[in-house]
């Protein structure tokens, strides 16, 4: 009987130490879990330090996992997960003297992220000159409108990329300052080189009333001298360039103390090691000088990003610049495209526009060219 008893409880003995071993089971597939995701919270921050060193600019708008999983897949796999497309196409077409441009049309531009399988579109408007519109209704014909212009010069954050042509810094600004006619020349992937460009090429129609607002961040220096770090980094969508010419990236040097201008191809492996800083910045602080000679009336540095001390800022105040300072000062002034892009959006653009409105105002009041008032 107690053999018969003792048969009996084997099978239950067996039974809790099953049970147990599910436990431990469990317990380890939870252990594996929390491993993961500290993991994932590791690859996260490394995502969200390389977006940072990317696009300039943090974003806290995309779940650190979600962030940290789409990156992870773009360094395994070598596949972007962001696609571009304009209706019409080409957006970018090669230009002889800046190496690129926007050809005039109106746009529907399309960036597609295959992770979420969504798009973001926005639409620019960008005029016979080869601005973008600041307001509707507007030609392109910068001699047919007589008020005092503001022209802009500068990056994909000046010219507004991913916002739509209201949201704009220029757009904002133009319906500030309805005394002004407001002409928005940034393009995406400029530099100051590009601005000396446009600039040397309108110097004989700029006026004494005539306000010109200079884009600068510190990582224009390397743009300016078509840095091989900068053209690595640089990448047109094939479908944005379209079939035509190759895009080249002007390329600025010093030479006896004067700027010199020659272009770069794009393409390329680049392998060259940058030049050193400061050079690079030397090749800035000319063209700033170069600036001043061709530009009558004020001249605006908008700082987008950089130290608070800054041998640009010296130099730009040497030369009788006013500085705008449109860095960010807080999450709560600044918003952006992730997981589409992390270009500054239009709580951004605007905060921005407002600083440089602040420091164009009075510009505007003592030149006397009527009240500009804010709306």
């Amino acid at each position: 009987m107690r053999r018969e008893e003792a048969d009996i409880r084997a099978p239950a003995a067996e039974g809790s130490s099953s049970t147990a071993s599910r436990l431990r089971a469990w317990l380890l597939v939870g252990l594996l879990l929390l491993v993961l995701l500290g993991i994932s919270e590791g690859l996260s921050a490394l995502a969200m330090f390389h977006l940072e060193s990317r696009y300039r600019q943090a974003s806290a708008t995309v779940p650190f996992a979600e962030l940290a999983w789409y990156h992870a897949r773009e360094l395994l796999t070598g596949k972007t997960r962001r696609h571009f497309s304009s209706e019409p196409s080409p957006l970018f077409v090669a230009h002889p003297t800046l190496g690129y441009t926007i050809a005039p049309g109106d746009y529907a531009i399309r960036i597609h992220d295959d992770m979420t399988d969504q798009d973001h579109v926005f639409r620019a408007r960008v005029l016979a000159d080869g601005s973008r519109a600041t307001r509707a209704g507007e030609s392109g014909d910068a001699g047919a409108d007589p008020r005092p212009k503001i022209y802009l010069f500068g990056d994909s954050w000046v010219w507004g990329w991913g916002n739509q042509d209201e949201h704009t810094i220029g757009w904002l600004l133009q319906g500030w300052l309805p005394d002004r006619d407001v002409r928005n020349f940034a393009q995406s992937g400029y530099g100051n080189v590009q601005a000396l460009v446009q600039l040397r090429e309108m110097a004989t129609s700029l006026r004494p009333d005539d306000v010109v607002v200079l884009g600068y961040g510190d990582f224009f220096d390397a743009r300016n001298v078509a840095a091989p770090s900068r053209l690595r980094e640089f990448r047109v969508d094939r479908d944005l360039q379209g079939g035509g010419a190759p895009l080249t990236h002007p390329r600025a040097s010093l030479l006896a103390g004067r700027v010199r201008i020659d272009g770069v191809d794009l393409a390329g492996e680049h392998p060259e090691r940058d030049p050193d800083p400061h050079a690079m910045q030397d090749v800035t602080l000319g063209i700033l000088a170069e600036v001043a000679e061709h530009v009558p009336g004020p001249v605006v540095l908008a700082y987008l990003e950089g130290p608070d001390e800054s041998p640009v800022l010296s130099r730009a105040g040497a030369l009788g610049f006013r500085v705008a300072d449109l860095r960010r000062r807080g999450p709560n002034e600044w918003d952006n495209f992730l997981p589409f892009d992390a270009h500054p959006g239009p709580l951004a653009d605007f905060n921005m526009a407002d600083k440089l409105y602040r420091v164009l105002l009075p510009v505007a009041e003592r030149q006397s060219v009527g009240t500009a008032s804010k709306r």
